[in-house]
């Protein structure tokens, strides 16, 4: 099925609209739109910081309009956050509560949880990335609750392939 073109003339300025043929399964209806720390507070939030957000979006009606996605970005973990089998451990002063408990705070307000990570070595910010990590990371995030969003540098597809392989995804 081929795309169709439409034109609307706008004053003096052609606009071309161009609509795309899409899968009809519910989808990415919209863009992910919601609230992700690192731009307005890079490490400095905490798990008040993501409940309050959480708050306000489902109560100001932003949820409703679709901005339901909430990134936990960079800075969930301390330096040498890996235990003795390698599993992430979260900052358990930024995250008394575990970010399991966190994710399903946010999901209680009918809005989506998500979690960063990078594929790499490090994040941006420094943090270790799931390089080398890639199935425990994966099992991790998932035993967090159900994310809707792995956010990854460079390719989403390893941690997704992960996630597949296990039987999360």
């Amino acid at each position: 099925m081929y795309s169709r073109r439409f034109t609307l003339l706008v004053g003096s300025s052609l606009v071309l609209i161009l609509s795309a043929d899409a899968l009809n399964n519910g989808l990415a209806m919209k863009p992910p739109m919601g609230f992700a720390n690192w731009n307005g507070f890079g490490c400095n939030y905490n798990d008040t910081t993501f409940r309050d957000m959480a708050d306000f979006l489902a109560t100001s009606g932003m949820g409703a309009m679709g901005y339901k996605t909430m990134i936990i970005q960079e800075c969930i973990t301390v330096a040498g956050h890996r235990d003795a089998r390698g599993v992430p451990q979260p900052d358990a002063k930024k995250f008394p509560f575990g970010i399991k408990d966190l994710c399903d705070y946010i999901h209680s307000k009918g809005l989506l949880c998500g979690i960063y990570t990078d594929v790499g070595p490090q994040t941006c910010a420094g943090y270790e990335g799931s390089f080398g990590h890639e199935t425990v990371d994966a099992l991790t995030y998932a035993s967090w609750g159900e994310l809707q969003s792995h956010t990854l540098v460079d390719t989403f597809s390893t941690i997704q392939a992960r996630l597949f392989v296990v039987g999360v995804a």
